[in-house]
């Protein structure tokens, strides 16, 4: 069984791009890039992890830095997410895909480590949305799982002309829908990574630069980068509490 990470992520550019050069801006000392794939680099039987970027001079630097780590890199147009992941499924052919973002560097380690140790001792047929997430958790923490039956899924609605490749959000729940009347497997998450969305002062996800300045202030409060997304919470609290 092969199971590979597809990191999406860019660096900032394109008509969406609210954060120029983000996926290189400086979260606690390294790229923000960085992180994410240290995090796969470090996952316990993850076969191979892609960054999935544009073809473009902005996100080249991040494909570098991507290969520099141990990972490989899947290159597309800027508007195009549905071709950069079928390039990455023909560099990797995996059983499995754990769809990551390049905007989420603090999703936790042992949640990575836990869906590639679920899938491999169950061998489910497919998991449905990875973690049991509802609509009270918080942006940012989740893994999603899914078998590459979901990109060609996605191919064959964008060739009837159902969905822009752009914009993916709607085809992709979609396609778990699919998924779903197959055996679903749901993975255990910690008692504590529910969090309403009323008690927490930001989500995990980096999107604008104030939220990667306040990321910054919680690597500075905590001393290191966070080992965990409640460390990130409780760090948070005490910034927004001064």
């Amino acid at each position: 069984m092969i199971i590979s990470a597809f990191v999406t992520t860019r660096n900032g550019e394109g008509a969406g791009g609210r954060f120029p050069g983000k996926g290189l801006a400086s979260l606690c000392g390294r790229p923000l890039s960085y992180w994410i794939f240290k995090k796969c680099a470090e996952t316990p039987g993850l076969d191979s992890f892609v960054a999935c970027i544009p073809d473009t001079p902005q996100s080249k630097p991040i494909g570098d830095l991507c290969t520099r780590m141990g990972g490989l890199v899947a290159k597309g147009p800027l508007e195009d997410l549905l071709t950069r992941w079928e390039r990455a499924i023909e560099l990797t052919n995996p059983d499995w895909v754990l769809g990551l973002s390049g905007d989420s560097p603090f999703v936790d380690q042992a949640l990575l480590n836990n869906s590639v140790k679920t899938i491999r001792e169950t061998k489910p047929t497919t998991i449905s949305f990875g973690y049991d997430i509802s609509e009270s958790d918080v942006e940012g923490t989740g893994v999603s799982c899914h078998r590459p039956i979901r990109y060609k899924l996605l191919r064959k609605w964008y060739e009837e002309g159902n969905f822009e490749p752009e914009m993916l959000s709607h085809a992709q729940h979609l396609a778990r829908g699919h998924e779903a009347e197959l055996t679903t497997c749901v993975l255990p998450r910690p008692d504590w990574f529910y969090i309403p969305k009323t008690e927490t002062p930001m989500k995990l996800s980096i999107d604008l630069p104030l939220e990667l300045a306040v990321a910054n202030k919680i690597c500075a409060y905590l001393g290191h980068f966070p080992k965990s997304s409640e460390e990130v919470y409780l760090a948070s609290k005490h910034i927004f509490s001064l």
